[in-house]
């Protein structure tokens, strides 16, 4: 995963979709 803690922060929903995307895989 490669998201910094602001993308947390400031989007929560791409990190979100991008946890979902390493799940599927």
């Amino acid at each position: 995963m490669r998201f910094e803690n602001q993308e947390v922060i400031y989007n929560p929903e791409k990190v979100l979709k991008e946890i979902s995307k390493h799940f599927k895989n």
